[in-house]
């Protein structure tokens, strides 16, 4: 049965040149200009998008400061391969959940900003140094406070909507 969907979306995506599947790779975004959009489900979602403008972007340099058990951490990284390993409670996740944050203004798994917060601490601090695909950096940075509301700022200049930031990184 697997076979035959996958043949059978094979031959539509040939007869219509203008359909994409939607999915995330480590390291890029897709950000979607949907001028019509027409929904198919049947054990599988197709999206026809009528134009597709890709932004890539590159996590070069990322720096934590009490974000979950993260005290202080500063880390760069390598624009094709990172691996990321050690004991449990080392703080592996939370440094994806920090990444993830940067990206959606949430944490994946605490809906609850100020439970990111280290225990021992008033406030966290999340920045992260991008690069888009024309070598334009980028610098993100998110902060809070207990008691108070997130900051979230592209290149130093704050948002006034995070709805505006969502969908900007990968």
């Amino acid at each position: 049965y697997q076979r035959n969907l996958a043949a059978s979306f094979f031959v539509l995506y040939q007869k219509t040149p203008k359909l994409f599947l939607l999915f995330n790779k480590p390291g890029f975004t897709s950000v979607l200009k949907i001028s019509r959009l027409i929904l198919y489900c049947f054990r599988f979602c197709i999206i026809f998008v009528t134009e597709l403008i890709v932004t890539i972007m590159i996590l070069k340099r990322i720096s934590i400061l009490n974000y979950k058990n993260l005290e202080q951490v500063e880390l760069s990284f390598s624009p094709k391969l990172n691996c990321f390993f050690g004991q449990n409670g080392m703080g592996k996740t939370n440094l994806l959940d920090a990444v993830y944050f940067l990206s959606f203004c949430k944490s994946a798994g605490n809906p609850i900003d100020s439970q990111n917060i280290c225990h021992d601490a008033d406030f966290f601090v999340i920045q992260g140094f991008y690069e888009a695909a024309d070598g334009t950096p980028e610098e993100i940075y998110c902060g809070m406070k207990r008691r108070q509301k997130k900051q979230f700022k592209r290149n130093k200049k704050e948002y006034t909507r995070l709805s505006d930031h969502i969908g900007f990184l990968p």
